[in-house]
């Protein structure tokens, strides 16, 4: 019979019954599952994890409907340490666990950076692997399933790199800013009205480096109207848009992103073509784009001469970098 428990506390009565079998937790989110062997935890599945990760998450959960099955519990164990130990480590790793959720309980997603203080201090090689899943941005509830290390070490690491400046919080789409204020819109839109007829997709395109850009288009989609594109975002670093905004009722605003991928070079004139504004994010010439750019028949502006010095994490700053390139 199922009763409404602390998962932790039916754990530790069954570890010291030293039963055999299966412990079944449901909660609002989902099933877990508990594998015991005469009184030695062996394995947990909560969700898409599984072994210890799955387990501290069961036991940090506060109530849930548990219920044990008694008999012989197949599969391989996937949790080495002693369930002796177990009773004496959890409450400690999972106030550490809590403390650190604090830490990071932005609503929007985390993103990696390079080093504000230039790179010198070395990360550990924990923090090091975790920057492979924060190349663009990512949720953390995403994060602490894509990555293998348990909850703790991955909310360790990321305390580690937000300490070195290699790590960034960005804004949630939930909030969303205006691009422009109503006087603003206004001249926009005279100007845009004189070049397009109504009904056309006004095209603005941000060329910089990868990481860069991915930052800039999550900033984009906090822009309020903004709307993720239709087809999706590729997965190479190949031109593509990354939002579309409702101007008026006539016209459309597209912003789209070319990443400065050498290997991409041949896309570029066809990205830039018939673009309102092609904006350069870097300061470092790129020969390549400057050719793509001559093909295309663009005229490139520099984001640092249209504004000066902005963080393309700051959607309010990204606002204003997208109406100067209108304007320009």
């Amino acid at each position: 019979m199922s009763s409404i428990a602390r998962p932790i506390e039916v754990l530790r009565e069954a570890v010291l019954a030293k039963r055999t079998g299966t412990l079944s937790i449901t909660t609002a989110t989902g099933a877990a599952e508990i594998r015991l062997s005469y009184g030695v935890v062996e394995d947990a599945v909560y969700l898409r994890t599984e072994g210890e990760k799955a387990l501290y998450r069961v036991l940090a959960l506060d109530e849930a409907r548990c219920r044990f099955h008694d008999g012989d519990a197949t599969g391989i164990p996937r949790i080495e340490f002693g369930s002796e130990d177990l009773f004496e480590r959890a409450p400690r790793l999972l106030d550490e666990m809590a403390a650190l959720r604090a830490q990071f309980s932005t609503r929007g997603p985390l993103v990696a950076v390079d080093a504000d203080d230039g790179g010198g201090r070395p990360l550990t090689r924990r923090a090091g692997d975790l920057l492979g899943f924060l190349g663009a941005p990512i949720l953390l509830d995403e994060l602490l399933d894509a990555a293998p290390s348990s909850d703790v070490e991955i909310l360790g690491a990321l305390a580690e790199l937000e300490r070195c400046g290699r790590l960034r919080k960005l804004a949630s789409v939930s909030m969303r800013y205006p691009l422009a204020t109503s006087e603003q819109l206004g001249r926009i839109l005279e100007r845009l009205t004189r070049t397009y007829a109504a009904g056309a997709r006004v095209r603005v395109v941000f060329a910089g480096t990868a990481p860069r850009l991915a930052i800039l288009a999550h900033s984009a989609l906090c822009l309020e109207t903004a709307l993720p594109p239709a087809e999706g975002v590729p997965s190479l670093p190949m031109p593509h848009p990354v939002a579309r905004l409702a101007l008026d009722e006539q016209i459309e605003l597209e912003i789209a992103v070319c990443p400065l991928v050498a290997a991409y070079s041949p896309l570029w004139p066809m990205a830039l073509a018939r673009a309102a504004a092609v904006v350069r994010l870097e300061d470092a010439p790129s020969l390549l784009f400057d050719h793509a750019a001559d093909a295309a028949g663009a005229r490139v502006l520099d984001a640092l001469m249209l504004v000066g010095p902005y963080d393309e994490a700051n959607v309010i700053e990204v606002a204003m970098l997208v109406r100067a390139a209108l304007e320009g």
